[in-house]
């Protein structure tokens, strides 16, 4: 089981996602997830939206309860799905990266992040989830 976060944790994840927003979210070139809005190419089926939302809402829930409010997903390009996660303190956005673990089931495999460099992306995931969609 998880241990319940201190007032340090809580305090130490929101100056992460500050300090991430005030010295630059990201490197050259790489997405920023911390003001992105989702997109309408890649969004999922009202049941896989649903399934990944669970997923989220168990992870964030458990980890960070005092700072959690809520997620949205911003686009998912196979088994693989990009979140946003919305914090309830003044804070920046962050994502956290899913795979499909099963017909309508996910799980958490990277973040809470505000950017994914290559050599922090989990193995096999497409590059493109990271990419934003054209639209046709």
């Amino acid at each position: 089981m998880h241990r319940p976060m201190t007032r340090l944790h809580v305090s130490l994840f929101v100056l992460l996602l500050v300090a991430a927003a005030v010295f630059g979210p990201n490197t050259a070139g790489q997405p920023s997830f911390a003001s992105s809005a989702a997109d309408e190419c890649g969004r999922p089926s009202q049941v896989e939206a649903l399934a990944i939302q669970r997923a989220v809402d168990a992870y964030m829930t458990v980890r960070y309860p005092q700072i959690y409010g809520s997620a949205e997903v911003y686009r998912v390009v196979g088994d693989w799905a990009l979140v946003v996660v919305l914090p309830k303190v003044p804070a920046d956005r962050a994502a956290l990266i899913l795979r499909r673990t099963g017909p309508q089931a996910w799980s958490v495999v990277a973040g809470p992040g505000t950017a994914f460099p290559p050599n922090s992306r989990p193995a096999g995931m497409p590059a493109t989830l990271l990419e934003p969609a054209p639209c046709g």
